[in-house]
């Protein structure tokens, strides 16, 4: 889940030898709970991978989600795909990108993602950085360009 106010990361790696660009990402969002005052702002950052943490100095796209918005349509407790158009096409590193997760909002609402066996999860501390958690990241799609 992404707790209210706690940033959380998940490791994309793919293989590939060619040039390749990233357009967006799509997340699945595991029955989402909808209230009547769910308010909040979902804050996305692709950050590159430096010796398996997320470098927080090398920024490649940032961008904010309404998540009220978001879920307008949605029905409470089922699955959903979610779109997150990158603002701006970006190269994929070849050592791989992180997807940093920060829901903003001053009540006590999560999200819950689908997991994913094959990634692993951060979670930042603002007094000790990154850490490994020993939970799966999150399950996403990449579209791309080659």
């Amino acid at each position: 889940e992404i707790f209210a106010n706690r940033k959380i990361a998940s490791l994309i790696e793919i293989e590939s030898e060619k040039k390749t660009f990233v357009k967006s990402l799509v997340l699945l969002i595991n029955k989402f709970q909808i209230t009547n005052d769910f308010d909040g702002i979902l804050k996305i950052q692709i950050l590159k991978n430096t010796n398996g943490f997320p470098d927080d100095n090398s920024e490649q796209a940032s961008f904010e989600i309404n998540v009220a918005e978001l879920m307008a349509n949605h029905k409470p407790f089922t699955e959903q795909k979610i779109q997150l158009d990158l603002p701006n096409i970006i190269k994929y590193p070849k050592e791989g990108l992180f997807v940093i997760l920060h829901l903003e909002t001053d009540k006590k609402h999560t999200v819950s993602l689908t997991q994913n066996e094959d990634t692993q999860m951060f979670v930042y501390y603002p007094k000790e950085g990154w850490k490994k958690q020993n939970f799966n990241g999150y399950y996403y799609q990449l579209k791309i360009l080659q």
